[in-house]
């Protein structure tokens, strides 16, 4: 189990707020659900309480992954996977700037736990990130939105009072089966030993939530 841990630990920096994009995107083939508002909207705030300095004080990136599979002769495969990542560390900043920029700069350490159909994987891992975004924000309708490199990701703004403001998104992220068809991984069930699964059909459903505490310094 080790090992999905590791690969997970990648996958939270994908969809991490403020998170570097320097890394390669998605191919445009691959679709990514819109985010779905909390129930009964965000805060209404205007602009202007975002612009300044924030710390990221702190963070926690939850990816739930369900994974459904079928082999010839043998009872259906039904398992789900949860992954936390939790900020245990850093000194990651964003500045919300009044010409409609913004830029972000730090680092952040984060903790990955996972449970495995509830039962919890007796291991963690530490993964540490630098080299932050920058682009442009937005705030509408109780919502904060950030755009990098033409890529917009909307944040519910689930609390705000001045000086302390908590970010809230939830996504569908791309299921194996999309990856698989977009071409940007090599279709794993050609790998030798495959053949011997006959009637192999399987996919790995994903979504995420990811909470983010702010304080203005």
């Amino acid at each position: 189990m080790k090992a999905s841990l590791k690969f997970v630990s990648f996958l939270v920096f994908s969809f991490l707020i403020f998170s570097g994009c320097e890394n390669e995107p998605l191919s445009p083939d691959i679709e990514v659900n819109a985010p779905t508002p909390t129930p009964g909207g965000g805060e209404n705030v205007a602009e202007s309480g975002f612009v300044g300095t924030w710390e990221v004080t702190d963070q926690i990136v939850v990816i739930t992954q369900e994974l459904s599979a079928t082999i010839e002769g043998f009872p259906p495969i039904n398992s789900v996977q949860t992954i936390t990542a939790e900020k245990i560390s850093g000194d990651a900043t964003v500045t919300f700037s009044e010409d409609g920029t913004y830029t972000s700069s730090g680092d952040v350490t984060l903790e990955v736990t996972g449970e495995q159909d509830g039962v919890a994987i007796p291991e963690s891992e530490t993964i540490s990130e630098s080299g932050f975004a920058s682009g442009t924000w937005s705030v509408s309708n109780g919502n904060l939105s950030l755009t990098t490199d033409g890529t917009e990701v909307t944040y519910v703004i689930s609390s705000f009072s001045g000086n302390n403001a908590t970010l809230f998104s939830n996504e569908a992220l791309p299921s194996f089966a999309e990856i698989l068809n977009s071409g940007e991984i090599p279709d794993i069930t050609n790998i030798p030993g495959f053949e011997d699964l006959p009637g192999l059909n399987f996919d790995v459903e994903q979504s995420y939530e990811v909470e983010v505490s702010l304080t203005k310094i």
